[in-house]
C-alpha cells in the first residue's frame, strides 16, 4: 500500500506538469508502459524503497520514450526536469523546512539525516554509500558519499543513460531550501555518476 501511496503522489505531481502536453490517451499510453517497464525492472526492486524508485524510474523511461515522437530534444528534457523537480519538491520541501526550522545544529543534522550502510533510509539499499567528517580550513565537513547508485545502471541497462541525471536533478527540491546565512551551513555537490563523475559526493559545510 505504502509503495502505491508514494508513487502515485508522485505519478500526480508528474502529469500535472506534463498536462500541457500529454492528453488523456497519452498518459494511458504511458501509465501502461510504466507497468510493463517496472515488471522488467523487478531485478533492481531490492527493498522497499528500491521498489519504488524502480516504478519512479519507470515512469520516466515510458515517459521520454512517448513523448520523443511529439516534442524536440531539448524541449523534452526541460519538461522533464519540471516535472520531476514538481514531483520531488511535494514530497520533500516542507520536511526539509521543517527540519532545518527546528534544529540549531544543521550539520549535525545532515549527519543524523543521511543514509548511511547498515541503517534504515528513505533511499534504502540500492546505493553503496560512505560518510566522511573532518574540519577542513577551520570548518566542519560532512560528506555522504554514493559510489554506487542503482538508477544509474538501471538506465544504462535499459539503454537511456542519460536519463538518470534527472534523479539528480530532483535533489534541487530539498537542498535549495538551504540558506546558509540563515541555517549557519552549505551545500555542495561536485559531481553525481549520472553526470560522469566517480562517485556522488554531497557535502554539508559548516558557515558562520
Amino acid at each position: 500500500m505504502f509503495v502505491g501511496v508514494a508513487v502515485w503522489l508522485f505519478e500526480r505531481a508528474w502529469f500535472d506538469v506534463l498536462s500541457a502536453v500529454v492528453d488523456a490517451d497519452l498518459r494511458s499510453e504511458i501509465r501502461s508502459s510504466m507497468e510493463t517497464l517496472a515488471r522488467e525492472n523487478q531485478r533492481f526492486a531490492v527493498d522497499l524503497p528500491s521498489r519504488i524508485y524502480v516504478r519512479l524510474a519507470a515512469l520516466v523511461l515510458a515517459s521520454d520514450r512517448l513523448l520523443r515522437e511529439r516534442l524536440p530534444d531539448e524541449e523534452r528534457r526541460v519538461l522533464l526536469e519540471e516535472a520531476m523537480l514538481e514531483a520531488c519538491r511535494r514530497g520533500a520541501r516542507s520536511p526539509m523546512r521543517l527540519a532545518l526550522s527546528v534544529s540549531r545544529d544543521r550539520v549535525a543534522l545532515m549527519r543524523r539525516l543521511a543514509p548511511s550502510p547498515g541503517r534504515a533510509s528513505v533511499l534504502g539499499r540500492g546505493w553503496n554509500i560512505t560518510h566522511e567528517s573532518e574540519v577542513r580550513d577551520g570548518a566542519d565537513v560532512f560528506e555522504f558519499i554514493v559510489t554506487d547508485c542503482f538508477l544509474s545502471r538501471l538506465f544504462t541497462e535499459n539503454g537511456e543513460p542519460q536519463l538518470a541525471y534527472l534523479f539528480c536533478h530532483g535533489d534541487l527540491a530539498w537542498s535549495d531550501e538551504i540558506a546558509p546565512d540563515r541555517h549557519g551551513m552549505r551545500f555542495e555537490r561536485p559531481g553525481t555518476i549520472a553526470t560522469g563523475a566517480p562517485r556522488c559526493t554531497f557535502r554539508f559545510t559548516r558557515v558562520g
